[in-house]
C-alpha cells in the first residue's frame, strides 16, 4: 500500500496508467511486474500487506491493477487517519511489534476494496439506476440548497454512490449539479421574496437561500426567471392589487 504523503507520481502496469496525487492511497500488488514506477521526489509512507490477507478477494486478472482508495469517506477516511498517526506510533510504542501495528492497515484495505466492489456494482449505468439517482439528487438538493457548504461530494456521500457517477446521472438528464442547485435555491429566494412582502431585505433573502451576496443572487436570479429580483417583486405585487381590485 502507498500513501503518497506530499509530492506527486504515477504507476503504469501494462496500458493501465495512474497518476498518483499528494495524499492518495492505492493498493499496488508487488507480486506483479510495474513497467514504470515514475515517483519521483515524493514523500512516500510504504505498507506491506501480506498477500495471503487479501488473495481471496481477488477476482481475477483486473484485481491485478493499482486500486486507488477513496480516502474521503468510510473505511477510507479511516485508512488514511490511521496511516498518517502509524509513524508516530512505531516510533513511540517500543513494547508492540510492528506487526501488531500493520494489522489493522491490511484489516482496512479489506474493508475498502469490499466498499469498492460495493460501490461498482451499485454504479451500473441502466437508465432504471440513473434515473433513481437522478430522483434522489433531485430531493436532497430541494432540502439542503440553502445550505451554503452543499457539495455534490456530499450529496454523493449520502447516496453511497461516488462523485462521479452522481455527475454521469446528471448528465444523463442534460443538467448538472450546478443548475440543480441554482434552480433550487432562486426557487426557494422567490418564495421568500413573495412572503416577505415589497420591502424584503435582498442580502438577507440571498444569505437565506444558499447565495453568498447579492451579487451571485442576481446574476443567478435573473438567468434562471428571466427578469431581476426587483422586478419579480414589483410584478408579482402589481397582480396581487389587481387581484383585490377585481375582488372588490
Amino acid at each position: 500500500m502507498v500513501y503518497i504523503l506530499s509530492g506527486r507520481g504515477a504507476i503504469q502496469r501494462g496500458n493501465h496508467f495512474i497518476p498518483m496525487n499528494s495524499g492518495g492511497i492505492y493498493l499496488v500488488d508487488l507480486g506483479q511486474t510495474i513497467i514504470h514506477d515514475l515517483i519521483q521526489q515524493s514523500h512516500v509512507l510504504l505498507c506491506r500487506i501480506p498477500r495471503k490477507k487479501i488473495e481471496k478477494f481477488r477476482k481475477g486478472p483486473g484485481d491485478n491493477q493499482p486500486l486507488e482508495i477513496d480516502s474521503n469517506s468510510g473505511p477510507g477516511l479511516l485508512l488514511r487517519n490511521y496511516l498518517l498517526l502509524l509513524p508516530r506510533a512505531r516510533q513511540q510504542s517500543s513494547f508492540v511489534s510492528p506487526e501488531t501495528l500493520f494489522n489493522p492497515v491490511a484489516e482496512l484495505a479489506i474493508a475498502c476494496i469490499e466498499e469498492s466492489r460495493g460501490k461498482a456494482a451499485a454504479e451500473v449505468e441502466t437508465p432504471q439506476r440513473l434515473n433513481v439517482v437522478f430522483r434522489q439528487t433531485c430531493q436532497l438538493i430541494q432540502k439542503y440548497c440553502c445550505d451554503v457548504d452543499l457539495s455534490a461530494q456530499q450529496l454523493a456521500i449520502s447516496l453511497n454512490i461516488s462523485p462521479s457517477y452522481l455527475h454521469r446521472a446528471l448528465r444523463y438528464h442534460n443538467t448538472s449539479y450546478n443548475s440543480l442547485l441554482r434552480r433550487a435555491r432562486v426557487e426557494s429566494a422567490s418564495a421568500q421574496l413573495v412572503g416577505s412582502g415589497r420591502n424584503a431585505s435582498m442580502l438577507q433573502v440571498a444569505l437565506n437561500s444558499g447565495f453568498n451576496g447579492t451579487s451571485q443572487f442576481s446574476r443567478a436570479f435573473k438567468e434562471e426567471m428571466g427578469i431581476t429580483a426587483s422586478e419579480f417583486v414589483k410584478q408579482t405585487f402589481a397582480e396581487k392589487n389587481d387581484l383585490l381590485v377585481l375582488e372588490e
